[in-house]
């Protein structure tokens, strides 16, 4: 359930793009209800409109993406799967294979692959949104940087600790130029190489990264968030 509501969070934080290429006054009308229903929650309301609609055009990638979006919130990653899959698809029929919708389901698609434990899935799935993201918004962008970091995370659960190493160091570095040094993103890639140091036995090293995740996210969450918890507990460790 943990992984359903975080899939929510970014999916309403990021790319629920509402872009409708049916000329059909009522479906788009539809389609603007179904996303504000997303937004709102109201998953129980936005789940018929997003039959309707698919009924009525079974191609439309957008409808296809929400779609897939409503059964990643219900746990449902199989089928969820499925409907990126056919998003997947249905831009690269109708549109080109450098819009960033594309990397959004690439995305989604290897979220839901790292919720059931397929983590060469899931890796396989960041690497192509990151190719997507670096071509339509720039090698240095934060969405190339967000692959980057996911892919760590992917190879990490995988037990692959040098690409995971290598992963984490450059969604740093593109962090610190789009965020800052003394952001939360980048605390969390510090968190990461910490971990990666304390896997290897280099324990000075992994204190050092954790003592610099700690001091950023107590800074910017403050001292009761759970994150910082989590830093104090890692330092103690």
């Amino acid at each position: 359930m943990k992984a359903a509501k975080l899939i929510l969070c970014l999916i309403l934080m990021t790319s629920v793009r509402p872009i409708f290429a049916q000329p059909s006054e009522s479906f788009t009308e539809k389609a603007r209800k179904a996303h504000a229903y997303m937004s709102s929650g109201q998953i129980d309301k936005a789940l018929p409109l997003i039959d309707d609609l698919l009924k009525e055009d079974p191609t439309n990638y957008q409808i296809l993406q929400y779609a897939g979006y409503i059964f990643a919130v219900q746990g449902k990653y199989q089928e969820a799967q499925n409907y990126f899959d056919r998003c997947i698809q249905a831009v690269i029929a109708q549109s080109s294979d450098s819009n960033p919708v594309l990397g959004d389901c690439y995305m989604y698609r290897a979220k839901c692959g790292y919720s059931i434990g397929n983590y060469p899935d899931s890796i396989l799935y960041y690497k192509k949104a990151h190719d997507i993201f670096v071509a339509s918004k720039g090698l240095n962008s934060k969405e190339a940087a967000a692959c980057l970091y996911e892919i760590g995370n992917s190879s990490y659960s995988l037990g692959d600790l040098k690409t995971a190493q290598d992963s984490f160091q450059k969604a740093l570095e593109i962090r610190k130029q789009v965020y800052g040094e003394d952001s939360v993103e980048c605390a969390q890639c510090y968190t990461y190489l910490g971990m990666l140091s304390f896997s290897s036995a280099n324990y000075d090293d992994a204190l050092e990264l954790y003592k610099k995740s700690l001091a950023i996210t107590s800074k910017k969450l403050g001292e009761n968030s759970p994150s910082t918890a989590t830093c104090y507990y890692t330092v103690g460790t």
